[in-house]
């Protein structure tokens, strides 16, 4: 499917990932589901973060949109907040995705990446002010699988490598505690980064290297799995970073690509959580 939508931020922001050749039937059904987001949350206000870095097309016909969703009841009730969209790679994507949201009266903004994507919200809605940083780091799957997203300075990437440590500590469980990476906050291939200064920088810390060591010998410590990469310089150093020290680092495409990767390398969780992870795709 060419849209994948989950919480980001429970009754708060929904994130919603589009990718490929996108059709009105798709965008009907985009709809529909944000629309069961907003029906079932508690939250007073939901904002959607869109992220278009792999999205391809978008049908340009906006009176045959407006039919197609039409058809339906139109999901969006006074809960909804901001559409904060970031990766847009083509011009006429970025026109068409305006004027659409412009036809359902939704308040859009178009931005860079994740991060000020964030950014953005947390200006827009009070209630985000104590939001997580980037370099927070949650359970995908309690015990088995933690998910976080890619930061690029030497000081998030400390904490980010801190908290995991912290969590497969208290929580970790066998045979193996692997590591998602979402790489959509960096994922602008225009993102000015030098290979050699984001390699030098996270290897010239000996705070970094202490947090980095630490989690990396954890022995519960399994697979880091990186998906959403669109930057070939941040995409090089990642593997130079990898073959450096070691560490077991899969790259590919997408959440469930990652997914379906680590239940071949873990058997365990395919055996013991498939229905469960199945549920979070």
């Amino acid at each position: 499917m060419p849209f994948h939508q989950e919480w980001f931020m429970p009754d708060h922001i929904v994130k919603v990932t589009f990718t490929g050749r996108l059709t009105i039937e798709e965008i009907t059904k985009s709809f529909v589901v944000s629309g069961k987001f907003l029906a079932e949350s508690q939250g007073e206000r939901i904002h959607f973060i869109h992220d278009w870095s792999g999205l391809e097309s978008f049908p340009t016909n906006l009176s045959h949109i407006r039919q197609a969703i039409d058809i339906h009841e139109n999901p969006f009730t006074d809960k909804l907040g901001w559409v904060v969209v970031f990766g847009v790679q083509q011009k006429l994507l970025r026109f068409v995705g305006d004027i659409t949201f412009q036809l359902f009266k939704i308040r859009t903004h178009m931005t860079e990446d994740m991060e000020s994507a964030l950014e953005f919200l947390r200006k827009q809605d009070p209630t985000l002010k104590k939001f997580q940083h980037m370099s927070d780091v949650s359970w995908y799957l309690k015990g088995h699988i933690l998910y976080c997203y890619d930061v690029v300075k030497v000081e998030d990437m400390i904490t980010r490598n801190t908290n995991a440590l912290k969590l497969v500590e208290q929580d970790g469980q066998p045979p193996a505690v692997h590591m998602l990476i979402d790489f959509s906050s960096t994922n602008n291939p225009n993102y000015d980064l030098d290979v050699r200064e984001l390699v030098g920088r996270s290897t010239s810390s000996i705070e970094f290297a202490e947090a980095r060591d630490n989690l990396i010998r954890h022995p519960l410590f399994g697979w880091v799995v990186t998906f959403n990469i669109h930057n070939r310089n941040i995409n090089v150093g990642g593997k130079i970073v990898a073959m450096k020290y070691n560490y077991k680092r899969k790259e590919v495409n997408s959440l469930p690509e990652a997914i379906t990767f680590l239940k071949q390398v873990d058997p365990y969780l395919d055996s013991q959580f498939s229905s469960q992870i199945n549920d979070k795709l």
